[in-house]
């Protein structure tokens, strides 16, 4: 079949089936991006992904005690999976009901919100959360079905629940916050014996230096020689250390792309090895651009992020 048949078989296909209104509205890239430049806030409905399974959430408090995380309770589209401690929400903005158990509500990494899935009103998300309130037309109480379907609702309950627990452990993962604090306790003398030993592994003066201000990484095999000769790991590692506000920044599902794209091509943790590049072109744009704390981060981040982009 050639491609002109393919397409005429498409649009056949979206005149007969045409997509919910809704669905084209949160598709549209105007939409998307806009949502993900002002980052998630309460009643919106994100899809979260790991890279091996992904599942809807409602976000209940973005960035509660630490903008790297946010509160989220589960959903599904899919209603059959209803238990007796769900609701279903009979209009979203999906354009199709949904099921959200409040049981499991539970906070995760801000890194797992993938797609922005539309925002549900404050008076509805109120009565699908608390039990205690009066029903409400379009939120319904969840009941297990009596059919073959039971046996799946439970597995799938029971699975959510431990998917949702372990997304809740990867917060202890996070990269410690206060990192250029500690870099900041060591001594004139301490970064002298730095200086020096990264000058006898071949490198110039001003790679040295470099090293020390963070412009520039030294090799694993290089950083293992220096804690070799002595040199303790903290300080041969102080000038990878990160601000705060950048280790933040990254966290947010604005730089997803870029750094599931780094992840993918380096094996290693995206978010981390986008912040450490962003680091370094930030001493390059240090005398073009201002702004402070995150927002000059996001537009170092916005630099480095088309870079990659020209990559592909």
């Amino acid at each position: 079949m050639n491609e002109a048949l393919n397409m005429n078989d498409l649009a056949s296909l979206r005149e007969r089936f045409p997509l919910p209104e809704q669905i084209v509205k949160l598709s549209d890239d105007e939409y998307v991006g806009k949502t993900l430049q002002k980052g998630p806030k309460s009643g919106q409905i994100w899809l979260l992904d790991d890279g091996e399974r992904a599942e809807y959430a409602l976000v209940l408090v973005p960035g509660e005690c630490d903008d790297r995380a946010v509160v989220v309770t589960a959903m599904s589209n899919d209603v059959t999976l209803q238990t007796d401690d769900s609701v279903v929400i009979t209009d979203t903005p999906m354009g199709m009901p949904m099921v959200i158990w409040p049981s499991l509500t539970t906070v995760v990494p801000v890194r797992l919100l993938k797609v922005p899935c539309g925002e549900l009103s404050e008076q509805v998300v109120r009565h699908a959360i608390d039990d205690e309130l009066e029903p409400m037309p379009g939120v319904e109480k969840g009941r297990l079905s009596l059919t073959e379907r039971r046996v799946t609702a439970i597995s799938e309950f029971r699975w959510r629940a431990v998917l949702f627990i372990r997304w809740h452990e990867m917060l202890e993962k996070l990269p410690a916050l206060h990192q250029e604090d500690a870099a900041e306790g060591f001594s004139v003398a301490d970064k002298r014996k730095l200086f020096d030993a990264v000058m006898d592994l071949g490198h110039s003066a001003q790679e040295a230096a470099a090293v020390l201000n963070g412009s520039l990484e030294l090799g694993v095999d290089e950083r293992k020689r220096l804690i070799d000769a002595g040199l303790p790991d903290s300080l041969v590692n102080q000038g990878m250390s990160l601000p705060d506000d950048l280790l933040v920044e990254v966290e947010q599902p604005l730089w997803r792309r870029a750094a599931d794209r780094i992840a993918e091509q380096e094996h290693a943790d995206g978010r981390m090895e986008l912040a450490k590049r962003a680091k370094v072109e930030n001493f390059q744009l240090a005398a073009r651009h201002g702004g402070d704390g995150r927002s000059r981060w996001a537009k170092v981040l916005h630099k480095v992020s088309k870079s990659e982009d020209s990559k592909e």
